[in-house]
């Protein structure tokens, strides 16, 4: 430090000093620049990271409704079997025994029945007019009692899984 004094009788600074607090300023105004930057990232990051929840969520929700429905599409291939069974089983007369393993069989079926129901599955009760979103034709008939695009036969049941069309209702549509 040099010994020159000012016009008020105090100590010069020089130049070394100045340069020092002036390089002090531009640290900390970098300084700011560099903390405001890290707050920006971490603004960012943290929205990042609930983005990334949201997601996460979304896509469990998602495969736990696509588990659900390939576990009750498997499943309406037995349903159909015990309809036609029990459908067979009125067609005539059967002995006593058989009776009995057809009423345990309605059970069964009953209990399936509800099985679907507490899931949200409902049968397709549409079947007057044929709609390519909830039915899928598989011949047209000629049939002078329905109009045409009429459904004449339901040849195999349809299923809705919460709104949606679980299996389309396979019928039979007058020409």
């Amino acid at each position: 430090m040099s010994n020159h004094l000012d016009q008020d009788g105090f100590p010069e600074l020089d130049s070394e000093m100045a340069q020092s607090e002036h390089n002090n300023k531009e640290q900390s105004d970098a300084c700011q620049v560099e903390l405001t930057a890290i707050k920006e990232q971490l603004v960012r990051l943290g929205a990042d990271f609930q983005n990334y929840k949201k997601r996460i969520e979304r896509d469990k929700s998602e495969w736990y409704q696509t588990a659900q429905t390939q576990l009750l599409l498997d499943l309406l291939p037995v349903i159909d079997d015990f309809d036609r069974a029990m459908q067979e089983s009125k067609k005539g007369e059967v002995s006593s025994e058989i009776t009995q393993w057809l009423a345990g069989f309605a059970l069964i079926y009953k209990a399936l029945t509800e099985f679907l129901k507490q899931r949200s599955v409902k049968e397709i009760d549409q079947v007057t007019t044929f709609d390519p979103e909830l039915h899928e034709a598989l011949m047209q008939v000629d049939s002078p009692e329905h109009k045409t695009d009429e459904i004449v036969q339901v040849l195999q049941r349809g299923f809705m899984f919460n709104g949606k069309v679980l299996r389309p209702a396979k019928v039979s549509v007058a020409k």
